[in-house]
């Protein structure tokens, strides 16, 4: 029998009994959240206890989920070793209990409650700052830890390992990063689109020669408040990450250009449009301010380090939309 006529219930129950929970006096549900891919459902359990289960959904943006047991293991994986790397550097910040199954019937995951998000449309600017400062602490925490995973980028299967999707020497990765984006001002150069060129080149000659990729880190690429749990400026939880290998400062450049950039920029879409009268751009500028405060800790040196991979993002960004704008215009 496929999910697609299995009830709700039905296919709690089987993760119950997958994650060994004892039910044989019953339990309540609710809806807790709904993403792209996943539907969340808060339990209670007769002895008090709360799990939240994430059902797998059949569709995704109007179209058919097609069954992926090696990719979506991976995902699951992945996120099973980022909370146990979590919990090591900062007890209970992630869910201490989780489990995954993938089937074609029942694919979900089962976890720990943590509690509700942060409240950000609440947030005081103070409060705000706070909570910027405690994520900071915390991931330069985690971007500390030198990795139990061989490789680089995406996380992928090897056997009943997780390994990063490139294993060539960093060096090597780091010069064909900086290469693509040599080509990427050329092309820019090249095009119609208004540019100091000089000022451009120079600013990213400097970005890139200044580059030290000598760390790897485990990193997280979801980095939206949908994702923390907490009260006022006091950071609980981090819940469904999407994990990679990568740079640790590059990353803490990327939340930098999330908070002042991405998320402020597309509040309009139908991804963050439900958020748009909750994360008001000042709050999210002072999370972001925040943040830079606490992963840097007063390094100057970090903090400029922060700063050129902030531009690279930006510059990243604004290639990518040239590239979406000049193949609409059939160039």
């Amino acid at each position: 029998m496929g999910h697609k006529n299995m009830t709700v219930e039905e296919r709690i129950r089987a993760a119950l009994r997958f994650s060994s929970v004892p039910i044989t006096t019953g339990f309540q549900f609710q809806l807790l959240a709904e993403g792209a891919w996943h539907r969340a459902y808060r339990i209670a359990l007769p002895n008090a206890e709360s799990l939240v289960v994430r059902l797998k959904k059949k569709s995704a943006y109007g179209e058919q989920v097609p069954y992926d047991a090696k990719k979506w293991r991976a995902e699951y994986e992945s996120v099973a070793h980022f909370y146990r790397v979590a919990n090591q550097c900062r007890p209970g910040i992630c869910p201490t209990r989780y489990h995954y199954q993938v089937d074609p019937d029942n694919s979900f995951t089962m976890e720990s409650d943590l509690g509700e998000t942060v409240s950000i449309q609440h947030l005081c600017t103070e409060e705000a700052l706070d909570l910027g400062q405690d994520l900071g602490k915390f991931y330069r925490q985690l971007h500390k830890q030198k990795p139990e995973l061989d490789g680089w980028g995406e996380l992928i299967p090897k056997g009943t390992q997780l390994i990063g999707e490139d294993l060539r020497p960093l060096a090597l990765i780091l010069e064909e990063e900086n290469e693509g984006t040599l080509r990427s001002f050329e092309m820019l150069a090249a095009s119609d689109l208004p540019l100091n060129q000089p000022q451009v080149e120079k600013a990213l000659e400097q970005a890139l020669s200044s580059r030290r990729w000598d760390r790897i880190s485990l990193v997280n690429r979801d980095l939206t408040p949908e994702n923390w749990m907490g009260r006022g400026g006091k950071l609980t939880g981090i819940i469904d990450p999407v994990p990679r290998l990568d740079d640790g400062t590059r990353y803490a450049a990327f939340f930098y250009h999330c908070y002042t950039l991405l998320l402020p920029a597309y509040l309009n879409t139908p991804r963050y449009e439900r958020h748009a009268t909750h994360w008001k751009i000042d709050t999210l500028n002072a999370i972001a301010e925040g943040f830079l405060q606490g992963y840097t800790n007063g390094s100057e040196s970090l903090l400029h380090s922060i700063f050129l991979e902030h531009l690279l993002w930006l510059f990243d960004e604004i290639t990518t939309h040239w590239r979406i704008l000049a193949g609409d215009q059939g160039c």
